[in-house]
């Protein structure tokens, strides 16, 4: 892929005219667009149909229900001949099959072929006691529970994000056993999730911000150097673009870092 091919620009907005216009400036610049909850709640397939003819649609839903339900769902994905889709890892190992076996049902492609499957792992606002308020992280480690660490120690704050970081290799590794193409994974999970699962697996990686920016509601951000040379496949990056004043100039520093990243790893 060229370095412009593996930035996703996610267009979380609710208006459609506007994430138009945004895909219409950008089509030229990045390969493929992000539609969320926001875009398609508001709009449907009409806000798919509508930015696929400025480029590749990652439809970013996250599918999480009784495996019937998204095997459905998935189908209907691949009718809207989007490039790639996320189901929850959270719904399980038969769930996650049943996405692949909604992919396989359908007749239709994207140009590039039938789309990529990606599990969505641990979110990025997610952090280690949101995790453990349900139940998601398994407290081996509850000695550190009794000492009195500052709240800036940073023994403390690696062990938990180690934590968060080991839930998220275990839904990858559940995610790949499924048949999954891939997954969405927090930046700092990247190196590790490749160790895990493989160079063929694919890794997305979200909370993309330029250093000494607002990191917004992500708890590890990176920059597309970084997360392209950790060993990300695909970048996404939606408020530092589409909120700048210019964003045809931000989207150009995305690419040139990951250019550069990517010419590091060869």
């Amino acid at each position: 892929m060229d370095a412009k091919d593996r930035l996703v620009v996610a267009l979380d907005i609710s208006d459609l005219q506007s994430a138009c216009l945004r895909a219409e400036l950008l089509r030229s610049q990045v390969g493929m667009f992000k539609i969320g909850p926001r875009l398609y709640t508001a709009h449907g397939p009409a806000a798919v149909k509508e930015v696929q003819t400025r480029g590749g649609i990652f439809l970013d839903l996250k599918y999480h229900d009784i495996p019937t339900t998204v095997e459905d769902a998935s189908r209907e994905a691949v009718n809207l001949r989007v490039d790639m889709f996320t189901v929850h890892c959270l719904g399980g190992t038969e769930m996650m099959r049943a996405a692949r076996r909604g992919v396989k049902a359908s007749p239709w492609t994207a140009p590039g072929g039938r789309p990529k499957v990606l599990g969505a792992t641990i979110l990025t606002s997610h952090d280690y006691n949101s995790l453990r308020r349900h139940g998601l992280v398994k407290g081996v480690h509850d000695v550190f529970d009794r000492v009195n660490w500052g709240p800036e120690d940073e023994a403390q704050r690696r062990f938990e994000r180690s934590e968060v970081i080991s839930r998220v290799i275990e839904l990858a590794k559940e995610a790949r056993d499924a048949g999954l193409d891939g997954v969405v994974v927090p930046p700092d999970a990247i190196r590790v999730v490749q160790e895990e699962c493989g160079p063929n697996f694919l890794i997305v990686a979200v909370g993309i911000r330029q250093p000494g920016t607002n990191s917004h509601d992500h708890t590890s951000t990176m920059t597309p150097r970084e997360a392209i040379g950790a060993g990300a496949d695909y970048v996404v990056a939606g408020r530092p673009i589409i909120e700048s004043h210019d964003p045809v100039g931000v989207t150009r520093w995305m690419i040139e870092e990951i250019a550069a990243a990517m010419a590091e790893r060869r």
